[in-house]
């Protein structure tokens, strides 16, 4: 199975456009756990985006062209793919958790109390009862990032 985070930018879009189309007839928990499973394709650099300062963050198409993934883009990226598969922005908050339990400061997506994603790589984790606590949280208005 090829990467399609290896593709030209061109294909990387189209390539995700298909991937979102192909959910159209899934349950939600189906839909998280696929968007999990793609996004662990993402090859990872150092820090690509400031994950406190969305005012810098380029739309989610730009990401996708441009092919620069981290643990805070690829987070921005689920986000992202979610709203546009039909995820009400209400539904997800976007943010930087610091969890000592495993000693990890991270970028993730909660979806309503549940869920997180990017929590544990390539998989839908449910929300931790570990001792975390949220640095940041941002919610997306329809235009841009604002937090919470």
């Amino acid at each position: 199975m090829m990467n399609p985070f290896l593709l030209s930018a061109d294909d990387r879009l189209e390539h995700w456009k298909d991937f979102r189309k192909s959910l159209s007839s899934k349950t939600d928990l189906e839909k998280m756990t696929a968007v999990a499973t793609y996004w662990s394709s993402a090859p990872l650099k150092n820090i690509a985006y400031d994950c406190d300062a969305p005012e810098t963050w380029p739309t989610i198409w730009e990401m996708i062209r441009a092919g620069d993934w981290c643990r805070n883009s690829i987070a921005i990226g689920m986000d992202g793919t979610l709203r546009l598969i039909g995820f009400d922005p209400s539904r997800l908050t976007l943010g930087t958790i610091i969890d000592p339990d495993i000693s990890a400061m991270l970028t993730v997506v909660r979806i309503d109390a549940d869920w997180l994603l990017n929590y544990d790589w390539s998989l839908l984790a449910p929300y931790p009862t570990t001792r975390h606590r949220w640095l940041r949280k941002f919610r997306w208005s329809g235009r841009k990032y604002f937090e919470i």
